[in-house]
């Protein structure tokens, strides 16, 4: 592992953006995998669709909206919040990223240090550690209690 990942994303398919023919082709067993196999065809299952694209103002994502909905059909409802499984597209320039995520909004969408649930480290050339996003010469805050302030100005 590297210490400068921050978030992994599982790939189920990795293709050029203008070939929507082969994402089709590539897509399909991951949906009914997921979605439409006889095992999870009965069970009710939220999902939703979160599509990113940099680097490329040419693809719509109501095409791959409305080939997945399609797919899916009316078996499972669309939530945004409280999805199941999500299914992820990220566009980078021409390349195109597919994955079916279980728990992904619920899992801090992959974000590693956000799961750890503590700021992270880093370790400068002089050895010193800081958190991320403390300046180095910002001096600790220390947490008082109110009525031990006022006591000790009493006395």
């Amino acid at each position: 592992m590297t210490r400068f990942a921050c978030r992994f994303i599982p790939v189920d398919i990795l293709c050029k953006v203008k070939l929507f023919d082969d994402f089709k082709k590539f897509a399909e067993p991951a949906i009914f995998k997921n979605f439409l196999h006889p095992d999870i065809v009965d069970k009710k299952m939220n999902w939703c669709l979160e599509f990113k694209a940099r680097g490329n103002t040419k693809c719509v994502r109501k095409e791959y909206y409305d080939y997945i909905q399609g797919m899916i059909g009316d078996k499972h409802t669309i939530n945004i919040d409280f999805a199941n499984k999500e299914v992820v597209i990220e566009i980078f320039r021409d390349i195109l990223v597919f994955a079916i995520l279980p728990r992904y909004k619920e899992l801090k969408k992959y974000n590693l240090e956000q799961l750890g649930n503590r700021p992270a480290e880093v370790v400068d050339s002089d050895g010193s550690a800081q958190l991320v996003g403390q300046k180095r010469d910002q001096p600790e805050t220390k947490v008082v209690n109110i009525k031990d302030l006022i006591k000790q100005m009493k006395d």
